[in-house]
Parts: C-alpha cells; sequence; structure tokens
C-alpha cells in the first residue's frame, strides 16, 4: 500500500513540474520545420535546376572565358542560396558567433584565442550568455576531433563574466555547466539527437517490439521443447510493462519540448540558470517516478531476454534459432536503450569529476596566458 501510495505521490510531482509553464526568452522556428522545406528545396535542384544547369555548363568546355565565367557564377550564387546561406541563418554556431562579435566583442576576441596547440583543441560553439543570479557569464568549451575521429574529445571548460574576468570558482562553473548543457537541447545538435531519439522509442513501441513479441509467440513450441518454458512465459508477461515505460518516455520527450520553445530553439543567445534548475528539477522528478515505476519490468526484461540469447546460443539449433535470438535482440536493446535513456536524463547537466578537472586544467592554462598578456611591457598598469 505505502508503495502504491509512494508510486502515485511522485507520479504527481513528476507531471506537475512536466506540466509548469516556462518563462519565454526568446522565439524561434524548430529545426524539422526549416530542414523539411530545404529538403524539397534540395531535391528540387537535383531533379530539375541542376540538371539544367549542368547543360548549360557542358557548352562552358568550348566556350570561351567570359561564357564560362558566367555559368561559373551562376552555380557558385545558387550554391550559396540554396546550400550555405539557410544554415547560417538557423545553426545555432553561426547565430550566436556573430551575436557575439557584435554585442561583446572583447569576449569574442578573448574566448577562441585560449586553444591549446599541444592539445590541438578549438573553442567549437558561439560563446551564448549565461544569467547565473543577477550576473552574466560566458562559458568556453574546448574539443579535439581529428579526421578520423566519428566523436570529439572534450579538452576543457572555462568561464568568463561579462567583463572578460576569468571565474576560478568551481561552484560558479557548475551551474554554468548546467545552463549551458540547458541551452544544448534547443540547439540544432540538440534537436536533431531529441528527433532520432523520437523516433526510436515510437517505432520500437508502435512496429518493432510488437513484431518481435508476435514472433516469439509464435515460436512457443520452440522454447518449450528446449525446457526454456519458465523464463521465455516470465518474459512474455513483462512486455505489457516495457510498453508502458516506453510511452511514459515518448510523453516526458513531448512535454520537455516546451523548453526548447521557451528558448527560442536555435534561435536563443541568453539564458537563465533558474530556467535550466526548472528543467533539471523536472528530468530528475521523471527519473524517480520511471524507476519506481518500471525499475523492475526494465531490469527483468535485459536479464530474462539476455539469459534465454545465451541460452539458444549454447545449446539452441533449428531453423527457429536466428530468428528467436533476433526477435530477443530488439526485445532487450529496448529495455537496455530505456534504461539509458533514464541514467541519461539523471545525469545531464550535472559535471563529472572528469569535467571538474578539465574545468581546473583549463582554467589554470587561461589564466598564465591572461598573465603573460598583462605582463607585456605595453599592457602594464592596464
Amino acid at each position: 500500500m505505502n508503495d502504491k501510495l509512494n508510486l502515485e505521490d511522485l507520479r504527481t510531482e513528476y507531471f506537475q513540474r512536466l506540466e509548469a509553464s516556462v518563462p519565454q526568452r526568446a522565439k524561434g522556428i524548430p529545426y524539422g520545420k526549416i530542414s523539411g522545406p530545404l529538403v524539397l528545396t534540395l531535391m528540387a535542384l537535383g531533379f530539375f535546376v541542376c540538371p539544367f544547369v549542368f547543360g548549360m555548363l557542358w557548352p562552358t568546355f568550348y566556350a570561351n572565358a567570359t561564357e564560362k565565367l558566367y555559368v561559373y557564377t551562376i552555380m557558385a550564387v545558387m550554391m550559396f542560396t540554396f546550400l550555405l546561406l539557410p544554415e547560417r541563418y538557423y545553426h545555432d554556431h553561426h547565430r550566436t558567433k556573430r551575436w557575439a562579435k557584435k554585442h561583446y566583442p572583447q569576449i569574442y576576441r578573448l574566448i577562441y584565442r585560449f586553444k591549446e596547440r599541444a592539445k590541438r583543441d578549438r573553442m567549437v560553439v558561439g560563446p551564448p550568455l549565461l544569467h547565473i543570479e543577477g550576473k552574466g557569464y560566458f562559458f568556453g568549451l574546448y574539443a579535439r576531433q581529428r579526421l578520423w575521429e566519428q566523436v570529439a574529445t572534450i579538452t576543457g571548460y572555462f568561464v568568463l563574466d561579462e567583463q572578460g574576468q576569468l571565474v576560478e570558482d568551481e561552484e560558479l562553473f557548475v551551474k554554468a555547466f548546467l545552463t549551458y548543457n540547458y541551452m544544448v537541447i534547443g540547439a540544432v545538435s540538440g534537436q536533431n539527437t531529441d528527433a532520432m531519439e523520437r523516433l526510436y522509442f515510437k517505432e520500437n513501441v508502435n512496429i518493432y517490439v510488437p513484431r518481435a513479441e508476435k514472433v516469439l509467440k509464435k515460436l512457443r513450441g520452440y522454447f518449450d521443447e528446449n525446457g526454456w518454458a519458465y523464463e521465455y512465459n516470465m518474459l512474455l508477461d513483462l512486455l505489457p510493462g516495457l510498453y508502458a515505460a516506453g510511452r511514459d518516455v515518448m510523453h516526458f520527450q513531448e512535454g520537455r519540448e516546451k523548453y526548447r520553445k521557451a528558448m527560442g530553439y536555435s534561435f536563443g543567445y541568453e539564458f537563465y540558470y533558474e530556467d535550466a534548475v526548472q528543467e533539471m528539477e523536472m528530468r530528475q522528478a521523471f527519473c524517480k517516478y520511471m524507476l519506481a515505476a518500471h525499475f523492475a519490468t526494465l531490469n527483468n526484461v535485459r536479464v530474462l531476454s539476455a539469459r534465454l540469447m545465451q541460452q539458444i546460443e549454447q545449446d539452441g539449433g533449428g531453423w527457429q534459432k536466428p530468428i528467436a535470438l533476433k526477435a530477443l535482440k530488439k526485445v532487450w536493446d529496448f529495455g537496455f536503450r530505456t534504461s539509458m535513456f533514464i541514467d541519461q536524463m539523471a545525469q545531464q547537466g550535472i559535471p563529472s569529476e572528469e569535467d571538474r578537472r578539465l574545468f581546473r586544467e583549463k582554467t589554470a592554462y587561461v589564466k598564465t596566458v591572461m598573465e603573460k598578456v598583462r605582463d607585456k611591457p605595453g599592457n602594464k598598469g592596464k
């Protein structure tokens, strides 16, 4: 009885936080509403315009220099108009750089200077303004990504105030880290990540896991004959709870969209610590509710499906073996991804010990560089 009351309390708190209003800080357009028309434009270019231009371009191999220049100019203008110009309009990376260069030129000049050649790192995004407890700060994030690396490696963080003074307070770094990560969910990269996650959960709840369940039910005799009926039946009994966990994740994803709208999606320039705290508290309420409501189901689904896969790999045979393994793998994968999503939401915006170490190291480096600049003969006394 107490567990049911506790679960209901957690659910109530979570929904209250999910449905709470958020201050509207900026106006913007979701990337999905931009990318759709842009893709249609590129398709039109590919099927209609480009063949026509290519037809114009082909004779230029035999044309004079003036005619060639004319055709090449048309091609360059088309590429810029349809490929490069839209990205510079909607992408936060370009927009925030332009905004910082215009409104905080001293910060713009400073924050891109502190790359370390030994680490081969660089400032990878534009610096938005973070409002933390009534004061403004800029968050410097540095990373390294070589051509053959698929994922960038974070190499350091530091924080400047609006006057360009270095901040060494680690507790303020924690608040800046949270606010900066809040900004990322509205960035183009954050919107893309969320779109892929939404698609994954939608397809698995509605298509792939139900399809795997049907396959498993048709293979009941195979599991019975091999002595795996107990684990098999337990797993099937848990699948309704697995779908419920997936639907709760989908509902959370829909509710979280209001924070992106409030910050103006990728069009916002200024972000507030109190908004980031509100979003974090909502996420943590979601995680507490999900663990209370679905932890046992998710854990048992992973254990049982993994155990059945191991038994089939070791002792199974016949034409049913690869089919059963594929269906079980789909169920295991969905249980795992749902668990990982909950963990991710609980940890997002909270710096790890490694993040704190990178902040201390980068801050120490920036401090030495600023002191060297200050100690130059022409800068003394400034």
